[in-house]
């Protein structure tokens, strides 16, 4: 006998859920195809850099030549997810770290297939996100310095849960500092 619980379908999902779902595929999917784009300016690129060098130094220009497109990359991402944080900011970021490791490790194999001969430093294939993730970290640390805790502040006074008030102040949590016996 089948539970009247499990039976019942499952609620459509909201519109406002539909739309969060949405903008993140639509942020995915622009990442993986800068990815394709970027294989194949490094696929385009690279044999003029490999030539421009010396022979040993061919297979450190084209995986170097990877490197600072991925790096820039990383970049423009890191800036874009700052300007345009989404419906809900830790959802996006997982998205678009999760889309920038596929969008670079794709970026790799298309510029593989279009004619790069090799990949000696296959470590090139995740500085993309690594670099996305480290300057988003950095830009939260620093709005974290700059803008402790906003809500925190009441006209001006600080707050009893902020590190360093004083709990004898009047005014933080009601009770004066001295007291009469």
């Amino acid at each position: 006998m089948v539970s009247p619980v499990l039976s019942r379908p499952a609620p459509p999902p909201s519109s406002g859920r539909r739309r969060t779902v949405l903008a993140e595929v639509a942020a995915a999917v622009a990442i993986l195809a800068a990815g394709v784009l970027l294989g194949a300016v490094w696929a385009e690129l690279a044999p003029s850099v490999s030539r421009s060098a010396d022979l040993g130094e061919s297979r450190v220009a084209g995986d170097g030549l990877l490197a600072l497109l991925a790096v820039g990359a990383g970049v423009v991402t890191a800036i874009v997810l700052a300007v345009v944080p989404g419906p809900r900011p830790a959802v996006r970021l997982a998205v678009v770290l999760a889309a920038a490791t596929a969008a670079n490790v794709l970026a790799a194999v298309v510029g593989l297939h279009l004619g790069v001969q090799v990949l000696g430093a296959p470590g090139v294939a995740v500085l993309w996100p690594l670099v996305a993730a480290v300057l988003t970290a950095l830009r939260m640390l620093l709005a974290l310095v700059v803008s402790p805790d906003p809500e925190g502040r009441e006209g001006g006074r600080r707050s009893p849960r902020h590190a360093g008030s004083d709990p004898r102040a009047p005014g933080d949590d009601g009770v004066s500092g001295r007291q009469e016996p």
